[in-house]
């Protein structure tokens, strides 16, 4: 669950274009490292024709020095950098290799899959190809340089670590060997897998590394969260950039790890991949095969992760108002928060030590920034479930430094979230019924009746228009919704944009798997909490004209919240019965994990007492389900054990013979009835569902 996030791919965040970025390496391959750790100012790249005085302190830029390094039997190279954004403006960020040919730095990207501007404050570790003729066998130099958008402003950006790798042909050099024992492809990983390897070489294994790929957080800030996890930064000035956010490193055999996956949103089915690299005790890299097609399965647990709605730019503080540096963080309706058993905030800065800056803020609760002097920082910091609130969540920061900014760096803040899965029983959990009305006072009448404590959120639509897009020809052209309880109207809706509720409703079809209503304003939605009793949803015509119409009613509660409080116990529908397209369908879904018993009815004779004189006269009732028919019944001639069942759940005595009924054991999935008449007999029926009690 449109926002703009900076998270390009899967569907946790991303709202855009599906953007997939294989990173180097590629399994097969072979290379070698040769880092500059940069230490005092050397980590600082400015403007060379900067003017500010401050700038100035900083040049020339420094000239730094490889060690030495091997091109016998090497193939391509490229230099991976743990790289400070830098100042706003700064514009061309480049560096280059023994005075050759500027290579430019790319900055991270944004929702749209293009490049960030200057405003926002990075922290990222940019891939920057270099061709071989730019390097030497031994030493080699490596220096940056940058402009800005002002004339002879402080442009300055940071290299706090370059990474060199050379890549070698296999044939000719003795590369480490290895694979992923397990888990295997297609398989399913559990809360906390363990990942073994197998790795060998002549020289001795030195140290493993196993990264993942799915849909999270973006650790490394290059504004994808739908790729290789994993982030390589100092953990001081001068230190060896190490990964952090990947799956985790091992130095001695066996080689098995535990990846830690509290923390990781939960996955599409088969979504997840794993590779790793193998270093031997020369530092000679080689990348494992990779393990696809894996499910992350949790049983008890679900995680989600929320990023901030927009991300503002130049997010930094100093000397500001906390009103100028606010963010928001959208969390679901309070349905969806009553499984909350703990929660975290991904936060990402630069220069966010609290020696210098306020706390931040989230919904005016104050936390600790926990960043560090004049350097990058990632945390993931407790927060308290009460500080959570179900729709937006403001996130502020606030400082009287003057001194260089607290920034906050892409892609945000983001919380995530473990809920605990609460066991929903067997239920009845949607009802849809079609039928066609006749023009004047033709209705469809649904009925939906809550046992229980507590409320749930009901989505109810009528839809006419709609129905085009499938095919249906004669589809009502101007349905109009009402929502009763008795007398007493509950709301009411002509055109679903008018509703006041676009946003919600839209969510809510989403979430529950309902085609949206996007093309055809004049459909009609109701998205409201229901507590127990018995309701009716009324179809009608707002022109008076005939024509198709489809009525549904959703459990939109959140699935982790469903637990034995307030669920639907009885569906049921009126509408006319003509035969062919004039077929009263009805559909159902049964949700959970065991069989439901259910008494299913087809009423039209036995309506007259109820003053209906122009029930349909001998009803046939089909039941269909996910592979076809399941049951007919066209006189259920007074069984016992449909009697017993109706008098169980209180339904009206059936006084006719002719009327139908079906009394059945299903499975969860979904399900349709079809009430049928034979030609000339019109009129109309009603359909009933029954979750029988104890079943």
């Amino acid at each position: 669950m449109g926002a703009f996030r900076f998270f390009v791919g899967g569907g946790l965040l991303a709202l855009g274009p599906a953007l997939v970025i294989e990173a180097s390496p590629q399994p097969g391959e072979v290379y070698r490292e040769y880092i500059i750790s940069n230490d005092g100012n050397d980590w600082r790249v400015t403007n060379p024709t900067a003017t500010d005085p401050g700038a100035l302190a900083f040049l020339p830029n420094p000239i730094l020095r490889t060690d030495p390094i091997s091109l016998a039997g090497a193939v391509r190279a490229e230099a991976v950098l743990d790289a400070w954004g830098g100042h706003v403006r700064t514009i061309d960020r480049r560096l280059r290799f023994n005075g050759n040919d500027w290579l430019d730095v790319p900055r991270p990207l944004g929702a749209d899959g293009a490049a960030l501007s200057s405003f926002y404050y990075t922290q990222h570790n940019p891939e920057i190809p270099v061709p071989l003729e730019y390097l030497r066998s031994g030493e080699n130099t490596v220096e940056g340089i940058c402009g800005s958008e002002r004339l002879g402003g402080w442009g300055q950006w940071g290299m706090y670590a370059v990474v060199l790798r050379v890549y070698y042909d296999p044939a000719v050099v003795t590369a480490p060997v290895g694979h992923i024992i397990s888990p295997v492809r297609g398989g399913i990983l559990r809360e906390n897998p363990t990942v073994a390897l197998a790795a060998a070489s002549p020289q001795g294994i030195s140290r493993v590394d196993v990264f993942a790929w799915y849909d999270g957080y973006d650790e490394n800030g290059d504004g994808v969260g739908l790729d290789w996890h994993k982030a390589l930064f100092a953990g001081s000035l001068g230190a060896e950039p190490v990964p952090s956010g990947h799956v985790g490193t091992v130095r001695e055999a066996p080689y098995n790890l535990v990846w830690d996956t509290n923390w990781v949103p939960d996955q599409a089915e088969g979504g997840v991949r794993l590779v790793a690299r193998i270093q031997d005790q020369s530092g000679l890299w080689m990348v494992t095969s990779i393990v696809d097609e894996l499910s992350l399965v949790r049983e008890e647990f679900s995680v989600r992760l929320f990023g901030v709605e927009a991300l503002p730019p130049a997010f930094g503080v100093r000397a500001g108002s906390l009103i100028a540096r606010l963010s928001n963080i959208p969390l679901p309706e309070a349905e969806e928060l009553e499984g909350v058993i703990e929660a975290g905030l991904h936060y990402r800065t630069w220069n966010g030590w609290d020696g210098f800056h306020e706390p931040f803020r989230l919904n005016n609760h104050l936390h600790d920034n926990e960043g560090r002097n004049h350097f990058y920082d990632h945390d993931l910091i407790p927060i308290p479930v009460g500080e959570l609130n179900a729709g937006d969540n403001a996130f502020g920061i606030r400082s009287d430094y003057t001194g260089h900014a607290l920034e906050v760096l892409t892609p945000g803040p983001a919380l995530v979230i473990r809920f605990r899965k609460i066991s929903s029983a067997t239920r009845l959990i949607n009802l849809s019924g079609r039928a066609r009305l006749t023009a004047g006072e033709g209705n469809l009448i649904v009925g939906v009746v809550f046992e229980g404590g507590g409320t749930r959120s009901v989505l109810v639509r009528g839809i006419g228009p709609g129905l085009t897009e499938f095919g249906v020809a004669g589809a009502l052209s101007d349905p109009s919704l009402h929502l009763r309880q008795a007398t007493t109207s509950i709301a009411d809706n002509l055109n679903w944009e008018e509703s006041g509720e676009v946003e919600t409703i839209s969510s809510a079809t989403s979430r529950l798997g309902a085609f949206p209503l996007v093309t055809q304003p004049k459909d009609a939605a109701i998205h409201v909490p229901l507590a127990a009793g018995v309701f009716t949803a009324q179809i009608q015509s707002a022109d008076a004209s005939a024509g198709i119409a489809l009525a549904e009613i959703y459990d939109a509660g959140a699935e982790s919240a469903r637990g034995e409080a307030l669920r639907m116990i009885n569906l049921s529908m009126r509408a006319p019965v003509e035969g062919g397209d004039g077929t009263l369908i009805a559909g159902f879904v049964i949700s959970g994990t065991t069989p439901l018993r259910v008494l299913l009815r087809g009423v039209g004779p036995s309506l007259i007492p109820f003053g209906v004189v122009n029930a349909v006269g001998d009803p046939r009732l089909v039941l269909f389900g996910p592979d076809g028919e399941i049951a007919t019944n066209e006189d259920w001639a007074g069984a016992a054990d449909v009697r017993a069942a109706s008098e169980l759940v209180g339904a009206f005595t059936l006084t006719s013979d002719r009327d139908a009924a079906i009394l059945v054991t299903l499975p969860p999935g979904p399900y349709s009835l079809h009430i049928q008449a034979e030609p000339g007999d019109e009129g109309v029926a009603l359909v009933e569902i029954y979750e029988l009690p104890g079943s």
